[in-house]
């Protein structure tokens, strides 16, 4: 208004045009500083990485093949501070966790004897270069193949209690280790406990802050369109006193969809699980569970559940389609944020693959066309919700995004994310393939949105992998990168 009053149409429209592109740019200005590091070529022995985080000598990354392990330091510039062949005291060793502290490093690993496997835990300096402690934890009988799907290691939010769990060969026995971050043995017992019915496997292992250990068992059997399957999850307690197993009563009684998120509210002392539940036919997604127990004696603290409201199907179709949408088909639950007054964020993600046909390009005649099958890998919207301690939604949003690719298993597509105080970032490539801008989304505790653009890839040339990065500090993210046959870091730092 104050531009028509008081200037020349022609200057209004240039004068309008410089404001939305400076208040475009502003929106989208990097809200944190981009560091890389340099290009390095992936070794044929080690063609595996991790990002272990940060310690007192820099950013931490374990780069690894079969029997080959190797230790990189990286300074808050981003340069190689230093590299290093893991020292691993024994032979054709496979390591399954290294958890990282300020001034160490803790080490699980197992390695092979002529009839079973033994597990270990060494403890060694921040430069991996001294062993403080060394121990030959226990041994499993396990044939090689079925070790890596039956060892489960978790540890605590505080990084203070580590537990080592397995079940026994062909008995309905557990053996599970406690230790703490020195490395000491705190418990380490055999349970046994009836199994109902069933195929049952070990889903995940979770521990709190007070050594208290949650155990998520998973039921294989395959179950029949008309049959329910809410009972496939058992979940049993073991208290810090005396380990001795106790069933945890779910009370499911519709149907899953998707998978289940168990998570340690430390703050809040509860277990919860979140989920989305479906109706008979289970095709699709009809709405989200919240429950919670009490970690301290167990009770069923909050038990909701509640169908999906018509502001979530009008956001993902529009106005005009929404009437005729009832349920998510693709939507699955990827993430569960705490809040601090014992609410949670869900987080879920469209995830959704098809075997598609494609021609051949043939530049010779033939009879006929030639084709080939190819997997495509979708990886869409990602709806972020925050419920209530009651179970409510109090806000919802969706982000919008699409990645397409094929044959990769999304592996440069879905998101990583940042918390930073009362605000999530979360950050994907805005398209799967080089040069794309690595976009993303803010948002705040009231459900305040914005758009931002992190980095663009085009400036390194190169393609990121966001669901392999990692948070190692309450402003830095690292997020791996390839360019050709190399890998790069980059470090967002949040201002």
């Amino acid at each position: 208004m104050l531009f028509t009053i008081f200037m020349p149409m022609r200057k209004v429209f240039i004068i309008a045009i410089v404001f939305f592109t400076v208040t475009l740019a502003a929106n989208f200005l990097h809200a944190q500083q981009v560091t890389y590091s340099e290009a390095k070529k992936i070794s044929n022995k080690t063609p595996q990485f991790r990002i272990l985080g940060k310690s007192n000598e820099g950013i931490i990354l374990h780069e690894y093949g079969k029997f080959e392990n190797v230790i990189e330091a990286y300074t808050p510039s981003m340069k190689m501070k230093w590299r290093k062949n893991l020292n691993i005291k024994q032979p054709n060793a496979q390591i399954k966790k290294i958890l990282l502290f300020p001034d160490q490093a803790n080490i699980i690993y197992v390695a092979p004897t002529k009839d079973s496997w033994n597990i270990y835990a060494q403890s060694m300096d921040a430069r991996f270069t001294n062993g403080i402690k060394f121990a030959r934890l226990d041994s499993i009988n396990y044939a090689k193949d079925n070790l890596a799907d039956n060892l489960k290691i978790s540890y605590s939010n505080n990084r203070d209690k580590l537990v080592v769990f397995y079940p026994v060969p062909g008995r309905n026995s557990m053996n599970f280790i406690v230790l703490n971050k020195d490395l000491e043995v705190l418990m380490k017992k055999q349970i046994d406990f009836p199994l109902p019915d069933g195929d049952y496997s070990l889903n995940d292992v979770i521990v709190d802050d007070e050594a208290n250990i949650f155990v998520i068992l998973l039921d294989n059997t395959k179950v029949k369109k008309d049959e329910a399957n809410y009972d496939k999850l058992k979940v049993f307690a073991l208290h810090n006193t005396s380990y001795e197993p106790q069933w945890l009563n779910l009370e499911l009684n519709r149907n899953l969809f998707g998978k289940v998120k168990f998570s340690i509210d430390n703050v809040n002392k509860q277990l919860t699980a979140v989920g989305f539940f479906s109706d008979e036919n289970k095709k699709q997604a009809k709405g989200y569970f919240f429950k919670a127990f009490d970690i301290t004696n167990y009770t069923l603290r909050r038990n909701y559940q509640f169908n999906f409201n018509a502001e979530l199907y009008r956001q993902i179709v529009g106005k005009e389609t929404s009437q005729n949408l009832d349920g998510l088909s693709t939507f699955d639950v990827t993430d569960v944020v705490m809040r601090f007054d014992g609410g949670i964020i869900i987080i879920a993600e469209s995830r959704f693959t098809n075997i598609e046909n494609m021609q051949i390009p043939s530049f010779v005649p033939a009879a006929g066309p030639a084709f080939r099958s190819v997997t495509v890998n979708y990886y869409n919207d990602i709806m972020v919700m925050s419920v209530s301690p009651k179970g409510n939604q109090e806000w919802l949003n969706l982000l919008r995004k699409k990645q397409i690719s094929e044959d990769d298993d999304g592996y440069f597509s879905s998101y990583a994310m940042h918390i930073r105080g009362g605000e999530i970032n979360i950050m994907f490539n805005d398209e799967v393939y080089q040069k794309s801008n690595i976009a993303g989304y803010k948002i705040d505790t009231k459900g305040e949105m914005k758009r931002t653009v992190a980095f663009n890839s085009g400036d390194e040339d190169i393609l990121a992998v966001p669901r392999s990065g990692k948070q190692v500090s309450s402003n830095e993210t690292i997020i791996p990168a390839f360019k050709k046959n190399t890998l790069k870091l980059v470090k967002l730092t949040y201002q």
